[in-house]
Parts: structure tokens; sequence; C-alpha cells
């Protein structure tokens, strides 16, 4: 006689239901292209990091244009969020705070959460020391 058939992986992956995997869930993410504005704020970070502020605020503030004609708020807070990094690193403490806290109110994403929090803890330790 011969053995019972084993189910093939992909049957495992299914819910009982038979509905897609995760279908339904509020965790799952959809991958999609990266918008220039995305790239746009990736290469200023990278120019910010290698000091070239110049051309680093010239791609900022062309990408904050864009995210507002298009609405995309997401990368309009990481913008922001740039803006104020660059402020803070020409020594400008409370313009940099005031560009921090716009860029809050643009998302709830976690990760931009934590890099904000810590930023604006930076930008204000800085701003009550200048003021001593």
């Amino acid at each position: 006689s011969k053995a019972p058939k084993k189910p093939h992986r992909s049957e495992f992956d299914k819910p009982a239901d038979g509905s897609a995997p995760g279908a339904n869930s509020k965790y799952v993410k959809v991958l999609r292209p990266r918008t220039k504005h995305e790239i746009w704020v990736q290469q200023a970070g990278l120019k910010i990091k290698e000091g070239d502020f110049v051309t680093a605020r010239s791609l900022l503030q062309r990408t904050l244009k864009h995210c507002k004609a298009f609405e995309d708020t997401e990368t309009e807070a990481m913008t922001l969020h740039l803006l104020a990094r660059l402020a803070f690193l020409e020594g400008q403490c409370s313009q940099a705070i005031q560009l921090e806290q716009e860029g809050q109110t643009f998302t709830n994403e976690f990760h931009f959460w934590c890099e904000s929090c810590i930023s604006m803890a930076d930008y204000v330790l800085e701003e009550s020391q200048t003021k001593l």
C-alpha cells in the first residue's frame, strides 16, 4: 500500500478560510517603487553626511515643494526632519526645533518618531546650553 500523499508546502501557508495569507492583516506592508521625493530625501541625507549643506538644502527645498503639491506627508515629514538637522548643524537651534515640531505633525511612523525625538533632545539641549 502507498503512503498518504503529503500536502504541498503552499497548502500549509494558507489560512483555514482559504483567503490569501495575511491579506486581512494590518501588518502587511505593500511594496512599491520609491518616488522621486523619497530618492531626493535620501540623496540630501547623504549630502548632509558629506558636509555638502548647499546641495542638501537645495534638494530638500525642491522636495518640500513637490511633497506639498502631491500631498506626500510621509516624505514631507522626513524632509522637514532633515531641514531641521541642517539648521542645527548651522547653529540655528530654535529653527531646528521649529522644523522638527512641524515635521512631527505629518506622520506617526515609529522609526521617524524615534529619530525625531532623539534629534529634538539634541536641539533642546544645545539651545539651553547656548542661552547659559
